[in-house]
């Protein structure tokens, strides 16, 4: 497949950074534009002042490559540099409403990377998926907010996968640092397994929103990384079947993600559910797992609003072994998915 799924814009780029941000600017101006006003990165970005200044020097400085990147977007799209930077190393002001994140050992069919992917209702961020395939560097595919280079919700040309659920963090972030987003952005483009893809996370503090990340390999080496970003811990490591949703679980980090008990009380709800699946049924295969993505039992991951509050915008699920990103626009329940490969 190598067309739009939906309202989700497919957008192929090749050639170096400058030249791919740029193609991706292009094909997703509408987008990003839409995203722009959404989060408001115009006045934001004037707010900042030297701040937004100095950030693009520390890209410049410390990932040449991702800043070259970011700047063909802004060539691209005519959107000013300072506010693709907003977009990517500064928090856009996306909310931790929703999105559930997991990964499944499948005997048939490898190792699956998967999620839905929620908002609140009314909210208008576009999105789109994303081929990319460098000069220098791992071909990657991902599912990403028009303007974002994120790292999370993608796969690369090695099978590393990963998929995220938003968070948020208590702890003070250092300055200046890497947002965890391009971080994982730059380490997809060069590691082989899920160990290379850790060691890079955890080599430099990392600043960000702080998030949930589920990540898995070809070898079927899966791990959730809790982010309370510059703090991480792990948990679920090699095991068959992990999840996540909006809340911190370890004991390091269970007081860290700066919501209220009313505030994750959905998402402790939908972590329950989960548990429960695992201990009584987990899905096997591919088929199974879809089949949970669409899940509408009380506190099931395919949300339409009401008493979840969120909906589910669209899904996805990586295929390690095969290379490719099954994606569904919308509803998983009411849609079907679609290949996206390298």
């Amino acid at each position: 497949m190598s067309g739009d799924i939906g309202d989700l814009l497919f957008v192929d780029c090749l050639g170096s950074p400058r030249e791919m941000g740029r193609q991706y600017g292009e094909a997703a101006r509408e987008g990003i534009l839409s995203n722009r006003g959404w989060w408001q990165t115009e006045r934001r970005a004037a707010e900042g002042g030297e701040r937004i200044a100095h950030c693009g020097e520390f890209l410049r400085d410390t990932v040449p490559d991702i800043h070259e990147e970011l700047l063909g977007i802004a060539e691209g799209s005519g959107v000013p540099f300072g506010e693709i930077l907003m977009f990517n190393q500064c928090d856009a002001g996306t909310r931790p409403v929703g999105c559930t994140s997991m990964a499944l050992l499948s005997g048939s069919d490898g190792p699956l990377v998967a999620k839905n992917n929620d908002g609140c209702l009314g909210d208008s961020g576009r999105f789109v998926i994303r081929r990319s395939r460098p000069t220098r560097g791992l071909p990657m595919v991902q599912v990403t907010y028009a303007g974002w280079v994120s790292g999370l919700d993608a796969m690369n040309a090695e099978g590393v996968a990963t998929v995220h659920s938003s968070v948020g963090s208590a702890f003070p972030r250092p300055h200046p640092s890497l947002d965890i987003r391009l971080r994982a952005y730059q380490a997809l483009r060069g590691c082989s397994n899920t160990g290379d893809f850790l060691a890079a996370l955890g080599s430099r503090p990392l600043t960000g929103k702080g998030f949930n990340i589920v990540v898995g390999d070809v070898l079927g080496d899966t791990c959730v990384v809790e982010a309370a970003v510059p703090v991480l811990a792990r948990r679920g490591r090699g095991e068959t079947f992990v999840f996540t949703t909006n809340h911190y679980i370890t004991s390091e980090l269970v007081e860290a993600d700066q919501r209220t008990p009313e505030g994750k009380e959905i998402s402790v709800y939908r972590l329950g559910y989960l548990k429960w699946i695992k201990a009584q049924s987990q899905p096997q295969t591919i088929s199974e797992l879809q089949g949970l993505l669409r899940s509408h039992d009380p506190w099931g991951v395919c949300r339409h609003g009401g008493p979840h509050k969120s909906r589910t915008l669209w899904s996805m699920v990586a295929q390690c072994e095969s290379g490719e990103i099954l994606v569904c626009d919308g509803f998983p329940c009411e849609g079907e998915y679609q290949s996206v490969g390298f």
